[in-house]
């Protein structure tokens, strides 16, 4: 199992979230996994109003 698929499955089970909620795929390149100043821009997660 590559490390995106473990990280999902362990995101699943521990915030309870439904699998759609999450990408199906990791959606950093590895140069960004791997570059110790990268920093992605939050997501805003809308949970109903």
């Amino acid at each position: 199992m590559a490390a995106y698929e473990l990280g999902l499955a362990l995101a699943i089970r521990e915030t309870a979230l439904g699998e759609q909620i999450f990408p199906e795929a990791c959606p950093y390149t590895p140069e960004q996994t791997m570059n110790p100043n990268f920093l992605p821009e939050p997501d805003v997660l809308e949970l109903g109003d």
